[in-house]
């Protein structure tokens, strides 16, 4: 290696050091952007359907087992008992 090429690959290292000074290029997958008002607004959206399939039944709109399948329609493992325990005692007969 001659000296032009050992100071160009000196000079080469240097600017590779100034690109990332504070070694931040290697955290680049660290801090993803997160959409948090989707998220919300999906959560805040499946509460109001439940609340109004609740509602529903209180007004005598739907019966007991299409509350059910409703539920049922959010997660699969609701079981009538967990209905029962979510309506209270007054709301089943």
């Amino acid at each position: 290696m001659n000296i032009k090429e050992y100071i160009q690959e000196l000079c080469n290292d240097i600017d590779a050091v100034r690109r990332n000074l504070w070694g931040t290029d290697e955290m680049q997958g660290l801090r993803q952007p997160v959409d948090t008002w989707g998220y919300i607004h999906d959560r805040q959206s499946k509460r109001a359907e439940i609340w109004q399939g609740i509602i529903d039944y209180r007004e005598e709109r739907i019966e007991f087992p299409e509350l059910l399948m409703f539920l049922q329609s959010f997660d699969r493992k609701v079981t009538p008992d967990d209905v029962y325990s979510l309506l209270g005692d007054s709301y089943h007969g």
